[in-house]
């Protein structure tokens, strides 16, 4: 028996893979208050060229064989730039050449804030606003952020999944000739 052959159970196996992926994401974490009612993440991503053990990844190591003098001339600007030895450097630009620049800036981010004592990246921006005075504004703004792409989570969830519906019904309605150009 064919699975392609079988839509019932592709469209039983497309809602188990929606459900599973959904499930690990942290689109749909649960943040709780705190104290101080800042909200905290539960979770935190690691991201592929992160780990100190974990040798530089495809990308940097295709930048370091195809063009060494740019990556050498980058590590040492590094070097001189941040006080940082050789190791730190390649590892700082390895990071840099795996994860986009918009993840790496955030990790950056949330080093920096790290570093200044706070918990995480949000409760480091928060702070530094209550600092100036706009930490209910901060906030709120954030509180916002986090409800908008809640919503639109779940409304492409549903979207896919009403899509999915849609088609298994078309496929019952008339099996025989459902998607016949394909």
């Amino acid at each position: 028996m064919n699975f392609w052959n079988q839509p019932s159970m592709l469209f039983k196996y497309l809602l188990l893979l929606i459900a599973v992926a959904s499930l690990s994401t942290n689109a749909f974490s649960t943040y709780s208050k705190t104290a101080s009612s800042s909200q905290t993440i539960s979770r935190t991503t690691t991201l592929y060229a992160k780990k100190k053990t974990t040798p530089a990844g495809p990308i940097a190591r295709a930048k370091k064989a195809m063009d060494p003098a740019d990556y050498n001339r980058v590590v040492e600007r590094k070097m001189f730039q941040e006080k940082l030895t050789r190791e730190e450097a390649e590892e700082e630009y390895n990071n840099f050449l795996e994860n986009p620049s918009f993840y790496y800036a955030l990790d950056k981010k949330e080093s920096y804030y790290k570093k200044m004592g706070y918990k995480n990246m949000l409760d480091g921006i928060v702070g530094e606003a209550e600092k100036e005075g706009r930490g209910e504004e901060v906030r709120e703004r954030i509180d916002n952020f986090k409800r908008e792409s809640k919503i639109k989570a779940y409304s492409v969830l549903v979207f896919f999944v009403v899509g999915f519906w849609y088609a298994r019904s078309v496929y019952l309605a008339d099996p025989d000739n459902f998607l016949t150009g394909l």
